[in-house]
């Protein structure tokens, strides 16, 4: 994989990632901590896609600053697939579906902030390294936040 094609993969995945983190929020209004943290969070990820705007530019590579078209229509197929395959499940099992969902959006974004991180420490592009290391700081934080809810919110949604 190239590293045009790694930093494309990482801002259609953190595209994504703040457009599933704003409809989390949106579709569990009722749950005030996930619909708050959730709506807090999702600006991190659209920051996150401004700065790697700019970075992408000195390597000739032209990124959105924000979630495109294509980013809209990737989650919102999701969410009607997930409607579909959720929709016999009681309201706290969707929610742990969605919220386990974001965490893998998550995790593949902190694994694409990784890659690029690593390519810019071998091509001494400071300001990419310096962009990474704050980037997947917070993503580990909201990552970890996602974690935190799943294991509150499993167990008693196993047992319903």
């Amino acid at each position: 994989m190239t590293f045009t094609r790694t930093m494309r993969r990482l801002h259609r995945t953190e595209a994504t990632f703040a457009l599933s983190l704003e409809q989390l929020a949106d579709r569990h209004r009722a749950e005030a901590e996930v619909h708050h943290v959730a709506k807090d969070l999702a600006p991190w990820s659209r920051r996150h896609l401004q700065d790697l705007s700019s970075d992408a530019r000195r390597h000739g590579l032209r990124l959105a600053r924000g979630p495109g078209l294509m980013a809209w229509a990737r989650v919102h197929l999701a969410r009607l697939a997930a409607d579909v395959s959720d929709r016999q499940l009681p309201q706290s099992l969707k929610l742990v579906a969605d919220l386990r969902r974001a965490y893998l959006h998550a995790t593949e974004v902190n694994l694409y902030w990784e890659m690029v991180a690593q390519r810019a420490q071998a091509i001494e592009d400071a300001d990419l390294v310096d962009t990474a290391a704050v980037t997947r700081s917070e993503v580990v934080r909201q990552r970890q936040w996602l974690d935190s809810m799943l294991k509150t919110l499993t167990p008693q949604a196993l047992a319903s």
